[in-house]
């Protein structure tokens, strides 16, 4: 099933600090304005997998339900995590990264994420526009009221949880790779993490020649040094095998 509700195209925004160094040379890779590049070998299976995952949540919407009750309750999560697995793919956040989303830091007329990663580091990341139209068909049903972006159910009646006051909750990191895991089982493929989501969006711009600093702005990586407790451990695996970090 597939949603509706692309936000329209935009200029492109002025430079905020953290974020993109070339804008130009990426805006075709993470807008969609067109289709990203030949399926690079070091990203594990996952955009056939991603392909999976967002299939069974649409299949979800379509699919039978006892009663009205039941396909609502169905119809709210899959939207939901439909919207958390492409924002993921097509950005490359970490998933404490997307768990702190709120809705004021999604700009649709940009089709843009304000990220705030470690160190409470801001940066702009830009989405494709499959992943905001499933974020704006995921707001239709969550409404526009603040708090977090992609919110948490729940236990029992599968409503969009709430803290005192009334304002949306958030996930966690860790809620999130269970939201990726439960999808992975229900697809029947290969399970998959925000980390293969990562490591592909930085293969594929590596892949496209987009120059390091950019990724890396893109990213939110702050250097290429090696080591066990480095954070940057992804970045540099991926530039190792395209043997773009000189030895």
């Amino acid at each position: 099933m597939q949603t509706s509700g692309t936000p329209s195209d935009r200029s492109t925004p002025p430079k905020p600090p953290e974020t993109i160094t070339n804008q130009r040379e990426v805006r075709s890779l993470t807008t969609g304005d067109q289709e990203r590049g030949p399926f690079p070998p070091y990203s594990g299976g996952t955009r056939a997998g991603v392909d999976a995952l967002l299939d069974a949540c649409d299949a979800d919407l379509d699919a039978p339900a006892p009663d009205e009750a039941w396909y609502a309750e169905m119809r709210l999560i899959a939207l939901r995590d439909a919207a958390m697995i492409d924002v993921l793919y097509s950005t490359g956040l970490r998933q404490a990264e997307l768990a702190r989303l709120a809705l004021d830091d999604y700009d649709p007329a940009r089709r843009s994420l304000r990220v705030r990663g470690k160190s409470d580091k801001e940066r702009l990341v830009l989405v494709t526009r499959s992943a905001a139209a499933r974020v704006e068909a995921w707001l239709a049903e969550r409404g526009r009221d603040t708090g977090g972006l992609v919110a948490p159910f729940t236990p029992r009646s599968q409503r969009i949880r709430r803290r005192v006051g009334g304002r949306i909750d958030h996930h966690t990191g860790q809620t999130v790779s269970h939201v990726i895991t439960e999808r992975s089982e229900r697809a029947k493929t290969a399970r998959l993490t925000a980390r293969d989501f990562r490591r592909t969006f930085i293969s594929e711009l590596l892949i496209a020649g987009v120059d390091l600093s950019t990724v890396q702005a893109l990213a939110g990586c702050a250097s290429l040094l090696r080591g066990p407790s480095s954070n940057e451990e992804i970045f540099n695996e991926v530039a190792s095998d395209l043997a773009v970090i000189p030895s």
